[in-house]
């Protein structure tokens, strides 16, 4: 039933290239499904808004996403600090510690 995603820590780069270059061609269409959610429903066994971030992670950080993980790729584009110089300090960090990070230099630009 559930072909990709299936639930672990998080989806690896190729099921989510995969799934982009199935939802920009619309294959998914030729299994009689209507919808890119409702194949997202039927195929992975994660929330089509999960899907979503997925995809967004990927197209933002491409290769980098399977080096920096999931964690700190969604904190860094909450944080809109998506630069190469960004990715580079994450991936020396802990996730903890890439929080407190963002969040002040956040405060400090907010001052």
């Amino acid at each position: 039933m559930h072909e990709i995603f299936r639930k672990r820590r998080g989806p690896r780069v190729e099921e989510i290239e995969r799934v982009v270059a199935l939802k920009e061609a619309n294959r998914y269409k030729e299994d009689g499904i209507r919808s890119f959610r409702e194949f997202i429903r039927q195929r992975t066994e994660y929330a089509p808004s999960t899907v979503y971030t997925y995809i967004k992670l990927y197209k933002t950080f491409g290769k980098e996403l399977q080096d920096l993980g999931l964690s700190k790729a969604r904190l860094l584009l909450r944080y809109g600090k998506t630069d190469k110089d960004w990715i580079e300090r994450a991936k020396r960090m802990t996730v903890r510690e890439l929080e407190e990070v963002l969040r002040e230099e956040e405060w400090k630009g907010s001052c």
